[in-house]
């Protein structure tokens, strides 16, 4: 909770405030007042106060590889898990994040997420992400902060690569 410091060592607001409690002369009227508040059927999860101190506390604790996958964010596309893992030490490093890692953890962490899928083409270990459905989740579990699409330029396949899935890499939107 957030409390107003500009009062919190004012004797001349507290004084008086604690000098009414002791008072007792509005107890019993606060005390009834509390127990005839319906409460039947409040959400005590959902329905609390939505303040802008919550929302500073809720961005705070995303998780980072949701940050990462939020700063990432293009259309659906194909990419190395080698190079997803690096560009992921990047933003780290870049963002100034302390968050120890290895390919293992990164890749269980990843899987959680919708849209991402793990597969492998001609070039080894690869996840697929359809950031429409990624972008969905991450709103929905309250995770983006500022999801903002850009094009990706597809990359043209070599003749004999035709039928493999274009990769493009995330270091180039570094």
């Amino acid at each position: 909770m957030k409390c107003n410091g500009e009062i919190a060592y004012k004797e001349s607001y507290f004084k008086p405030l604690v000098e009414e409690i002791k008072n007792g002369l509005y107890d019993r009227c606060f005390y009834d007042y509390l127990m005839n508040t319906d409460i039947e059927g409040y959400d005590w999860t959902n329905n609390r106060p939505v303040t802008d101190y919550y929302k500073q506390l809720q961005a705070i604790n995303i998780p980072i590889v949701a940050r990462f996958l939020d700063d990432l964010s293009s259309k659906k596309c194909s990419f190395q898990s080698s190079e997803l893992f690096q560009c992921f030490n990047s933003f780290l490093v870049n963002g100034n994040y302390k968050y120890e890692t290895n390919v293992t953890k990164f890749g269980l962490d990843i899987k959680k997420y919708l849209g991402i899928e793990k597969g492998r083409n001609k070039a080894g270990a690869c996840y697929i992400i359809d950031f429409k459905i990624l972008k969905a989740y991450l709103i929905e579990k309250g995770f983006s902060e500022n999801l903002q699409f850009i094009d990706v330029i597809p990359v043209e396949d070599d003749e004999d690569d035709s039928d493999d899935e274009s990769i493009i890499s995330p270091l180039d939107k570094l």
